[in-house]
């Protein structure tokens, strides 16, 4: 029975590893971030100074205080593949809890350690 739920949540891991590196792809690949480097002078490069090598300039809309987080595309990546991982960890634990094989972090006593601490 273990060998079988070992073996159902590696083949989860593992189409879920092929899902989510597929959906990342996707979403790398339906929403590109071009880039934009500051000249000295701090502003934005553009028509007034040489980019990056095919960059188009600043944004349309130009707002500084528009909200952007960027991350390489192998962060990215890393980020699914941990998320997976995650998933497929608390699943895994939950059906080791639902067996009877190990009881959830909840149901473990905390110990508490008497005496002053001088």
């Amino acid at each position: 029975e273990k060998t079988q739920m070992a073996e159902q949540i590696d083949d989860l891991s593992e189409q879920s590893h092929d899902a989510a590196r597929a959906a990342v792809a996707a979403y790398a690949r339906d929403h590109p971030v071009r880039l934009c480097r500051q000249t000295s002078d701090g502003a934005a490069s553009g028509a007034r100074s040489a980019g990056l090598p095919g960059d188009p300039g600043p944004p349309a809309d130009g707002n500084p205080a528009a909200d952007l987080v960027a991350i390489t595309r192998s962060e990215l990546d890393a980020l699914g593949d941990k998320a997976v991982q995650d998933t497929v960890k608390t699943l895994f634990m939950n059906g080791l809890v639902e067996a009877g094989w190990a009881v959830p972090r909840s149901a473990v006593p905390v110990p508490e350690f008497g005496g002053d601490a001088d």
